[in-house]
């Protein structure tokens, strides 16, 4: 990009900063070019996320606040292997299921991959899953209480573990910070290892959604015990060492 081209776009964001949403042909006549030259810097500017293109014209994106950068930056890491993750962990639903789910960046890409597998009730914690399937017709919703903890977008504490121990579901999901090979799921604090204990426990048949660095990581906070694990779903960057290591385990071992 020549040096005139980027102080033309810069002038262009600063207009929008002070007009808000501006059609094409005031920011042509602002800046003195031709209007193909606009639609090319908008559209430039969109696809790196400064702007979004609307009918003639454009305007800035809203600064997201920090609760959502901090999803989206936990959302970022192993993206594509959590969205495979997920699609092949909702496949393990059927129509009709009680499912309680865990919260995190893998329980959302569950809750996005269940849509169409109505009707369900759902049980959370996750404000982010509560978002992505609420109004989705067939889908009833069931949060717990507790604390709102808003790197996480999701509710902790004893209220939130006392309402996972009194329910039941056919299914649970959920994920950690760590797997130990021979001992289970492990988190790296004790709010959300209690926390996750208690919504995997509350299911007849218990899934645990991680991607494969969890088991080159560390956490001290039990979660489920390999005892309790029914079906373990991972990606296949698992390497051949921890699978020949998992053959001998009591669960069910799919990659995804």
């Amino acid at each position: 990009m020549d040096r005139t081209t980027k102080q033309r776009r810069r002038r262009l964001v600063s207009l929008l900063e002070e007009y808000g949403d501006t059609r094409v042909h005031t920011l042509a006549g602002k800046l003195g070019v031709s209007g193909t030259t606009i639609r090319r810097d908008l559209q430039a500017l969109a696809d790196d996320k400064m702007l979004v293109r609307i009918h003639g014209g454009a305007r800035l994106l809203e600064p997201q606040s920090l609760v959502a950068r901090t999803f989206e930056e936990k959302l970022n890491r192993m993206r594509q292997e959590k969205a495979r993750i997920g699609r092949r962990a909702a496949s393990l639903v059927e129509p009709g299921m009680v499912v309680a789910l865990d919260n995190g960046t893998t329980a959302w890409q569950i809750a996005t991959a269940l849509k169409d597998k109505a009707p369900l009730t759902i049980l959370t914690s996750s404000l982010a899953s509560i978002e992505e399937l609420g109004a989705m017709e067939g889908i009833s919703i069931y949060l717990s209480g507790g604390r709102f903890r808003p790197e996480n977008l999701d509710f902790v504490g004893m209220e939130t573990v006392e309402t996972f121990r009194k329910i039941h579901a056919d299914i649970s999901f959920t994920s950690s910070d760590a797997f130990l090979i021979g001992r289970g799921t492990f988190g790296v604090d004790e709010t959300s290892a209690s926390m996750s204990a208690a919504v995997g426990m509350c299911a007849d048949r218990k899934v645990v959604t991680i991607d494969h660095t969890k088991f080159t990581a560390k956490g001290c906070y039990p979660v489920l015990p390999i005892s309790a694990i029914d079906i373990l779903v991972t990606d296949s960057g698992l390497d051949e060492n921890l699978r020949r290591q998992l053959s001998d385990a009591p669960f069910e071992l799919i990659l995804a």
